[in-house]
């Protein structure tokens, strides 16, 4: 057993199956900051707190009740796709060395909000989408493309990197250092 995966059983949390994915690569990592989208009952949360006891942990989820339920927990409020709210956000928690999506899965939900904060994830830090498989299930799809048609854009040398998918959205210049992807997630190097 590793340490992730001791630590993940002990909350309620589907982090289990991806113990070995963050043990290796996180194993020797000592964040100040990490975002996770998707709070639920705040199992993984508090797995990441004790993971990393002198990082500062931020949760963001569309429910109320994680917030209500989980007092202990900074949780923020808000849609994963909403530019105005990732901007409040990151005006209050500054850049992340890390950035898991572990939200909606869907995929307006898993493209706009890495087209929102990937740029504001520190140089070097690490962007973590969970549950990629959902690019492969009708009941996600609800944007024009999905997830691994977009990170396919990201790495076509002629591909759209500098433009967006949707008219009016705000779009960026990708840079990555390097992009992993294993089953069912993938990590972006910033």
């Amino acid at each position: 057993m590793n340490r992730f995966y001791e630590t993940f059983i002990k909350y309620p949390t589907d982090k289990p199956k991806y113990a070995d994915f963050y043990n290796r690569y996180f194993g020797n990592l000592n964040p100040s900051t990490l975002l996770e989208i998707g709070v639920l009952k705040g199992g993984s949360h508090r797995s990441w707190m004790e993971l990393f006891p002198n990082c500062r942990v931020v949760g963001i989820d569309i429910d109320q009740s994680c917030k209500d339920n989980n007092k202990d927990l900074e949780v923020y409020i808000g849609d994963q796709r909403d530019p105005l709210f990732l901007g409040q956000l990151i005006s209050n928690i500054s850049s992340p060395d890390i950035i898991i999506d572990d939200g909606s899965h869907s995929m307006s939900g898993q493209i706009l909000s890495f087209i929102h904060l990937y740029p504001h994830l520190k140089t070097g830090g690490l962007y973590i989408i969970e549950d990629i498989n959902t690019s492969y299930m009708d009941s996600y799809y609800d944007y024009e493309i999905t997830l691994i048609e977009y990170m396919k854009t990201l790495i076509d040398p002629i591909g759209p990197v500098n433009r967006s998918i949707k008219p009016g959205e705000d779009s960026f210049k990708f840079t990555a250092s390097s992009i992993t992807f294993e089953p069912n997630i993938c990590l972006l190097r910033k």
